[in-house]
């Protein structure tokens, strides 16, 4: 059973959450670390931003250019570091640390990837897990993914069954071209097309293409080597709501209630054998070039149950303004879609899977660098427990989930 007796975290580094409201004052501290007195300053944003009160550090942010060459990095906030460091506005104690980008023990292939391509951009890094780079590769435009270990090497395998099963897709995938195992670097092919996101701001038509494009990858003739089915999402979400339990201790009891309701769904759905999923197909990983659709990132491909990749769809759309963007009636596009592929959807299993998708939602809300981040989770936790119920959310709490993107 979880326990609820330390204070919040949240509570405890109210100071630095107040000081990371702003960023002249750090952006001054990365230009004074990089020693850039004798050019101008150069303009810096924020890429991503995390707090984990179970880490020495528990503030990770990244820091990016936006003129001139790409410099990246990576800013931590802890307390009891050595004095030379700075410390913080405001009268918090914490001190900061810098890390120059590649510097990264994690990811030793990183220099290698750099040295072997002249142009190159960072599309997305996480320290110490992974980083996504866009690249040459033999004079060809590529996708890099550099990783602390061998996982690439079954998704490069995966991409070989992908690119055989091309014909039996209603969506392009990108060709695997290499697996370097000595820098731990994925190679796979330059996917044309632009983000569909901004289309389906005008128009939610492309999401019944969506929908059907992916129920075709759960009717594909593939024999991927992972399997995710509903014990392995208990156990992720079993492990997530310990983190969220350590990050918001008044989200114990919920979190107990939740994942005994999930439990119990999972145990009286009758059992089927998996089929191909993505595992991850949220909005923002498509493509459209044209009327083509392409769809990214099949780290998480594996056999189990179709329902999960509807529910991801479904999630992580409910997280999106619905002020800004029709989301109930993409969602209903998309299902509209999948279920002209692949009709034997059960309703029950989108449900509770999309209720481990707010759990999950919930725990990003307890890691990003707001002070409300606590309260945030507790309302994501709220709509996943009416989820695990069989309950609607309400349109009151539809609203307050919805509009809340929160950096991973």
């Amino acid at each position: 059973m979880l326990s609820s007796h330390p204070p919040s975290p949240h509570a405890l580094h109210a100071e630095d959450f107040l000081a990371l409201e702003r960023d002249d004052w750090l952006v001054a501290e990365i230009e004074r670390a990089a020693g850039t007195s004798n050019r101008s300053p150069r303009s810096w944003r924020r890429t991503f931003a995390r707090f984990d009160a179970a880490r020495s550090r528990p503030f990770t942010l990244i820091y990016e250019t936006l003129d001139g060459p790409q410099e990246l990095v990576t800013v931590t906030l802890s307390r009891g570091v050595p004095d030379q460091t700075p410390a913080c506005p405001t009268g918090t104690s914490s001190k900061v640390g810098f890390q120059r980008f590649p510097n990264d023990p994690s990811l030793p292939g990183l220099g290698k990837v750099l040295a072997a391509s002249k142009d190159v951009r960072v599309l997305r890094y996480r320290p110490g897990r992974r980083c996504t780079l866009r690249a040459a590769l033999a004079g060809r435009p590529a996708i890099a993914k550099v990783f602390p270990d061998s996982d690439g090497a079954r998704i490069h395998r995966d991409g070989f069954e992908l690119a055989r099963a091309a014909s039996e897709l209603l969506f392009r995938v990108a060709q695997p071209l290499d697996w370097d195992r000595t820098s731990c670097t994925l190679w796979q092919e330059l996917l044309p097309g632009s983000p569909v996101f901004e289309t389906l701001r005008s128009s939610s038509g492309v999401a019944r293409d969506m929908g059907a494009a992916l129920a075709s990858l759960a009717c594909a003739p593939l024999r991927p080597d992972a399997r995710f089915l509903a014990v392995d999402q208990m156990s992720r979400s079993a492990r997530y709501g310990r983190a969220l339990a350590r990050q918001v201790p008044g989200a114990v009891a919920r979190v107990e209630e939740l994942l005994m309701q999930l439990q119990t769904r999972h145990d009286n759905a009758r059992s089927r054998p998996g089929v191909p999923i993505h595992g991850s197909p949220h909005v923002h990983q498509w493509l459209r070039d044209g009327d083509a659709l392409a769809l990214v990132d099949f780290d998480r491909l594996a056999l189990g149950e179709p329902e999960l990749d509807v529910a991801t769809f479904l999630a992580e759309m409910d997280f999106e303004d619905p002020n800004e963007i029709r989301v109930a009636e993409i969602n209903e596009s998309f299902l509209e879609g999948y279920r002209s592929v692949w009709p034997e959807l059960d309703p029950i299993r989108i449900q509770t899977y999309r209720a481990h998708k707010h759990l999950s939602k919930a725990l990003r809300a307890a890691r990003s660098i707001r002070r409300d981040g606590d309260r945030r989770a507790l309302r994501y936790l709220r709509s996943a427990l009416a989820l695990a119920r069989g309950d609607q959310v309400s349109p009151e709490l539809a609203i307050e989930v919805g509009g809340g993107q929160v950096a991973e």
